[in-house]
């Protein structure tokens, strides 16, 4: 184990490919919407938990329907937060994801720099001799 030869890792372009511009496209764009939609279910159930609290009041005999309504406030709630926690983490797996790649390239790059160096210290070493 400690004597395997290490495999040669591919040499990345810098240019990003197809494949990952969709992705980013398709993850931004539903992180967008799901942004929107929470903050959109959030106002929504705010205003109508606010306009409902003075019928709770006025019609406290008809406690099943009330407890219908909230419970359906509160389900709308825990959606919208739930779609909006979806949307961050999207953001930031693409956030994570991009900041990853700029680091391997730039480890590539130096990788290439190094090698060409090391390459003409050798071949001005050869040519001394």
């Amino acid at each position: 184990m400690l004597f395997r030869k290490k495999k040669r890792e591919r040499l990345r372009s810098p240019k990003p490919t197809i494949k990952g511009v969709l992705i980013a496209f398709f993850a931004s764009t539903a992180a967008v919407f799901l942004l929107l939609l929470a903050g959109l279910s959030l106002v929504g159930t705010a205003m109508a938990l606010a306009a409902s609290m003075p019928l709770f009041l006025v019609f406290s005999p008809v406690l099943v329907p009330a407890g219908i309504t909230a419970t359906v406030l509160a389900l709308s709630l825990m959606a919208g937060g739930t779609s909006g926690l979806t949307a961050l983490t999207i953001l930031t797996w693409l956030y994570k994801r991009e900041r990853s790649h700029r680091i391997r390239e730039l480890h590539v790059q130096q990788v290439v720099f190094l090698y060409q160096k090391t390459k003409q210290s050798k071949t001005k070493q050869e040519k001394k001799n």
